[in-house]
This record gives C-alpha cells, structure tokens and sequence, in this order.
C-alpha cells in the first residue's frame, strides 16, 4: 500500500498568504506545523514513510526535503514535476515511479491525497483510509466524501446510490463545481457528497480506467520511468476529477465512504488542489 500526496500547488489558490516561491501546503495553517507536514503525519498512522510519495513540483523540492525532515519522514520518496500539469499526470506519475522504482504489482493499492487539507482527528481518519485500501483491494475506486453542510459551489459533488456494507455506496455521478441553483437542490436531496479529492485504488484499475477515458495520459506509460518523466510536459493539464470522476457513470467501478463525517474536515482552497 502506498500514499501519493499531491503537493504540487503553484500559490496562486491563497495570494497573498502564499505565493509561487511559497506555496499554500508549506503554510502553517492552523498551528505549528504546514499543511504538508499534517498530510505526512496523518498518513503515518497508516503507512511507514518510505510508503509516502510526495508529488511535486521541481522548485520545492529543497522545501519538500526540510519538511520531511522536520516531522521525522525523510524516508518518503519525492518526485518532482519538470512543470506543473494537474492531478491526473502526477496520479499516472506516482504510479510509474511505484511501478518502476518501488517494484509495485498490479495490484498494489495506492491513496492519491492532496497536501493541503485539515483533517482531524488523525485516528478516525486512519481508520477511513484503511477501509478505502479495503475496498480497492476488491477491484473499486474508493473515493471519501464529505457530507455536504451548505450549497457550496466551490467544491464537487458526488451522488450516490445503493449502499454497500461498512458505509460505503455506490457512485452515480461526479458533477465538478454546480451553480449556486444546483447545489441548492443537492442539498436537499440529500445524497450528493463534497468530493474530497482523495482517492484509493490498484494500479492496474486506475491505468484501465485512464485508458478507457485519457489514453493520452498513459501515452508512454509502457517507456521506462525516466522516459515518461522526460515527456512529462506533452502531458495533458486536467485533475483526476474531470479525467475520470465525471466518467464515472460509465465505468460503474467506484464507491465512496461518508465516513469522513466522523472527522473535522476543513479544505483551504478550491477543490482543485494538485499539482499545477
């Protein structure tokens, strides 16, 4: 099992607060430590460091490193992004690097996170992941939701269907980002979720379903790992939402768990909070 943490935002989401030179998950927001180093230290309690891989942009590494310094997980592995091309490259990116440097099967499980959400408490999230590695490892994309407390238009939204045992449901559909009418209308029917961002899937399901809908994404998947990083800008800028999320319907492939409810959860920025 292995966490890919998407750190790659540009600064441009909290300006003035952060900027390019100092990007929203170094900030510490709220308490002592960065966003980034939270994300790390929550998926700590799942996973050991050399099991994190923080996604990145090139020009943060040496603030990545002092990051992972400073909260003790210098074994987690940082891949640099030669540009910034958004959630769904550096998903196909980690994958490669698992593959390729890690010797991942098929079959391993891998939990694409942003760095930049406050998620508390740490323990009950624990548990949520490891369920979501449950779910995957039965051949679905596990997404977490967030049960939406207001018609927010600033985030996506996913409707569910039958439920499944131990709280997940099925998916119907993703809608990325609804008019202020729409999300109205969401909340009151009661069965749409915020999208959290956070997905668990296998390898193997994940580059089917980037197949089946951005094959350009995994256009040199089948090269060695430092050929696909080499080709890493021809790679096209869209978020795993809209590369897959909003396909969903078509795939029938993914549940989602509202067992975030049990945690406070608070996103300091749009929804789109990868790399790029």
């Amino acid at each position: 099992m292995k966490i890919a943490i998407l750190a790659g935002g540009a600064g441009n989401r909290l300006f003035p607060l952060s900027d390019q030179g100092f990007p929203k998950q170094f900030l510490k927001l709220p308490g002592q430590t960065s966003l980034l180093q939270q994300t790390v230290k929550r998926f700590l309690q799942v996973v050991p460091a050399q099991d994190l891989i923080i996604v990145v942009n090139k020009d943060y590494y040496w603030l990545t490193l002092e990051e992972l310094r400073q909260c003790e997980a210098l074994a987690a592995h940082i891949i640099c992004e030669p540009v910034g091309r958004n959630t769904a490259p550096a998903v196909a990116l980690a994958m490669k690097y698992c593959e390729d440097k890690l010797g991942a099967a098929q079959e391993e499980i891998i939990l694409a996170a942003p760095a930049d959400h406050v998620i508390e408490p740490a323990e009950a999230f624990a548990e949520v992941v490891v369920k979501a590695f449950r779910v995957a490892a039965g051949g679905s994309v596990a997404v977490l939701g967030v049960r939406a407390d207001r018609a927010e238009t600033g985030y996506g939204y996913i409707k569910t269907g039958n439920c499944w045992d131990e709280g997940y449901a099925d998916v119907v559909s993703f809608t990325e980002k609804p008019d202020k009418k729409t999300a109205e209308a969401y909340l009151q029917d009661g069965s749409y979720y915020w999208n959290s961002g956070m997905f668990a899937f296998t390898i193997g399901q994940m580059k089917q379903e980037l197949a089946s809908y951005r094959s350009d994404i995994l256009n040199d998947y089948s090269k060695p790992y430092e050929e696909f990083l080499a080709n890493f800008a021809e790679m096209p800028d869209v978020s795993l939402d809209y590369a897959f999320a909003e396909k969903i319907e078509q795939s029938q492939n993914a549940a989602v768990d509202d067992e975030l409810e049990r945690c406070r959860f608070l996103g300091y920025c749009d929804r789109d909070n990868g790399t790029g």
